[in-house]
């Protein structure tokens, strides 16, 4: 009786390790085409140059420091037009 409830169990988890497999290949699939879709810019396929991703750099923002001195003219200024 031992036997055939090892067997019974065995049996049991070949099956879920199956659905396992094949919900993990279906995963691994959709995200090969998703890879493959992120991957094309406009030098390896035939989309044009203004869909290609861009990030500015990380050095742009950093860059552009403000000054301590505030934007606009000399305070008591008129324009004389």
């Amino acid at each position: 009786m031992e036997f055939f409830r090892g067997i019974f169990e065995q049996s049991e988890l070949i099956t879920s390790l199956r659905a396992e497999v094949e919900r993990l290949s279906i995963e691994n699939a959709n995200l090969k085409a998703r890879i493959a879709v992120l991957e094309k810019n406009s030098s390896n396929s035939s989309k044009p140059p203004s869909s290609d991703i861009v990030k500015p750099s990380s050095d742009f923002s950093s860059s552009r420091k403000r000054c301590r001195r505030k934007i606009g003219g000399q305070k008591g200024y008129t324009c004389q037009r």
